[in-house]
C-alpha cells in the first residue's frame, strides 16, 4: 500500500521560486504566479455568504502554498451584490503581461486577479450586472482571444429575467462596460440554457471558438467561430431532436484538448445518461460534422447522471492528452455514492478506453472495483456519499511536463470536503507520491462541501 503525502500549506502569498528551477511544462494556463508550476484553483461560492477562491502554488514536490481570494471590500455591505462569488472560474493573460490572470465571478461581478511581483491586483467587471440581472449555470464562463483584435475575452452565457433565451455577455479587450448577444434558438424554436461549455483553439487560427450544450425542450450541441458576432456564427454538431450517433442530453459534458496529439484541440463529450463519449479532431479546416470517435459502451457511467465531472490534458506527457471522467455516485467498497475517476489514455489515434485507468480513494486498477487493485495511492478511505469524481481537473502541478489529476470529493467528513491529487507519470496516474487536501488548511473558514468547483 502507497502512503499518501499530507499537505502543510503555508499562509498568505509565497514567495516565487526562481522559474530556472522549474522543468518546462506542458500546461502552464494554470500558473498565476509565474513561477513554472501549475496552480489549483478551488472554489467556495456560499463561503461567508459573498464566497472565496482558494489558489493552491504547485512546486516540484506537489502543492506548498496558498493564498485565499474574496470579492472587493464593498460586497461587506452588499453581501448580494457578490453573490456566489467563485461560481464561474476561468484563465487567460487579460492584461497582457505574459502571466496568466484568475477570472472568478458570481452571479453579477467578475473579478480579474493579476499576479505582480509586489503581490495581487484585482479589477472588478460587471458581467451580466447591467441591464440584465441575470442568472447563470455553474462553470460556464470561458476565456480566451475570441475575436480579431489583440487581447483576451471574458464570454458568459446567461439566463435573464427579462428574456426567455440565454446571451451571451462578453468582456472583450478591456472594454469598462460588457456586451449582450442573444445566442441562436434551437431548431424548433424554443429557447436555449446552456448547461456545459468548452473552449480552445479547434483550427489552428490561433483564435478562441467556444462549444456548448444548450438545453431547453431540446438539447443541442453547437461551437462558434467566434462568438463576438452578431448573430453568432453558430454550427450546431447534434441535437437531440434528430439523435443519431450525436446525441446530447440534459447532462452532457464538454472540454476541449488535444486527444490525438496532433496540435489542434478537439472537442471531448460525455453523456452519462447514454454510457457515452464522442470526440471531434480538430484540424485547419475546423471540426467535421461528426465525431471521429464515439463509443456508447462505458458501462460503469451507468447511473451517473447527474453525478460525473470531466477534463482533458496530458497525464503522461506523451503529447495526447488523456480524458478525465469523474463518477462521483459510484458504489465503492459496498459504499453507496463513495465515488470514483476513471483516466482514459489518449493517442495519436485517438483515446483508448480499453487502457483506462479507474482510481478510487481504496484502489487503482484497470476495472472499476477490482479485486486486486494495482495499487492504492489516497490515504483515505471511501465512505458513504464522499463523491469522488464530483469535480476533476489537470493541471501540471510539478513542472515535469505530466499533469496531476486533481480530485474533489465535497462529501467527505460529512459534507466538510476533501482534494485528492495524484501524480502524472509515462504511465497514467502514478500509484505513488499522491497529496490529500482538507480545507482546514486553506483557510477558508466554515468550509463545506470543498472540492465541488475546480478550474478545470
Amino acid at each position: 500500500m502507497c502512503t499518501a503525502v499530507s499537505l502543510a500549506l503555508a499562509a498568505g502569498l509565497a514567495a516565487t521560486p526562481a522559474s530556472a528551477q522549474a522543468a518546462a511544462p506542458v500546461m502552464n494556463k494554470f500558473d498565476f504566479n509565474g513561477d513554472g508550476y501549475g496552480d489549483v484553483v478551488v472554489a467556495q461560492p456560499a463561503n461567508g455568504g459573498t464566497g472565496a477562491v482558494p489558489v493552491l502554488y504547485g512546486g516540484p514536490g506537489g502543492l506548498k502554498g496558498q493564498v485565499l481570494l474574496r470579492p472587493p471590500g464593498d460586497c461587506s455591505t452588499s453581501a448580494y451584490s457578490c453573490n456566489s462569488f467563485g461560481a464561474q472560474l476561468s484563465a487567460a493573460d487579460v492584461d497582457n503581461d505574459g502571466r496568466t490572470d484568475l477570472i472568478a465571478g458570481g452571479r453579477f461581478y467578475t473579478i480579474v486577479s493579476s499576479w505582480t511581483s509586489t503581490g495581487i491586483a484585482q479589477s472588478k467587471h460587471y458581467l451580466g450586472y447591467t441591464p440584465y440581472n441575470g442568472w447563470d449555470a455553474v462553470q460556464v464562463m470561458r476565456a480566451g482571444e475570441f475575436d480579431d483584435r489583440p487581447g483576451a475575452d471574458i464570454v458568459k452565457p446567461m439566463r435573464t429575467y427579462y428574456f426567455s433565451s440565454d446571451v451571451l455577455a462578453g468582456w472583450y479587450n478591456g472594454a469598462e462596460q460588457g456586451a449582450y448577444q442573444y445566442l441562436p434558438r434551437a431548431q424548433d424554436g424554443t429557447a436555449t440554457a446552456v448547461t456545459s461549455t468548452a473552449s480552445g483553439d479547434v483550427n489552428g487560427d490561433r483564435k478562441t471558438e467556444l462549444a456548448y450544450v444548450s438545453s431547453e425542450n431540446v438539447v443541442e450541441l453547437s461551437i462558434m467561430y467566434p462568438p463576438h458576432t452578431s448573430p453568432p456564427q453558430r454550427v450546431l454538431l447534434g441535437s437531440s431532436a434528430t439523435c443519431g450517433v450525436v446525441c446530447p442530453k440534459y447532462d452532457s459534458l464538454v472540454h476541449m484538448g488535444d486527444v490525438n496529439g496532433d496540435g489542434h484541440d478537439d472537442l471531448v463529450m460525455v453523456t452519462a445518461s447514454r454510457n457515452s463519449l464522442q470526440v471531434w479532431y480538430g484540424s485547419s479546416s475546423g471540426l467535421s460534422a461528426t465525431p471521429g470517435f464515439s463509443t456508447d459502451q462505458l458501462t460503469w457511467l451507468a447511473n451517473q447522471a447527474a453525478s460525473t465531472s470531466l477534463a482533458v490534458g496530458d497525464v503522461n506527457g506523451d503529447g495526447s492528452a488523456e480524458i478525465a471522467v469523474g463518477a462521483a455516485n459510484t458504489t465503492v467498497s459496498g459504499k453507496a455514492g463513495a465515488g470514483m475517476v476513471v483516466v482514459i489514455p489518449g493517442s495519436t489515434g485517438g483515446p483508448v478506453p480499453a487502457r483506462a485507468q479507474f482510481v478510487t480513494q481504496d484502489s487503482l486498477g484497470s476495472v472499476p472495483n477490482p479485486a486486486s487493485p494495482v495499487a492504492d495511492p489516497i490515504s483515505e478511505r471511501s465512505q458513504p456519499k464522499d463523491n469522488f469524481g464530483d469535480a476533476v481537473s489537470i493541471t501540471d502541478v510539478t513542472g515535469d511536463g505530466m499533469g496531476e489529476v486533481v480530485v474533489g470529493a465535497p462529501g467527505k467528513n460529512t459534507n466538510t470536503g476533501m482534494l485528492a491529487v495524484l501524480r502524472g507519470s509515462p504511465t497514467g496516474i502514478s500509484a505513488t507520491n499522491a497529496q490529500v487536501v482538507h480545507p482546514g488548511t486553506v483557510g477558508v473558514g466554515n468550509p463545506s462541501y470543498f472540492g465541488a468547483l475546480l478550474l478545470h
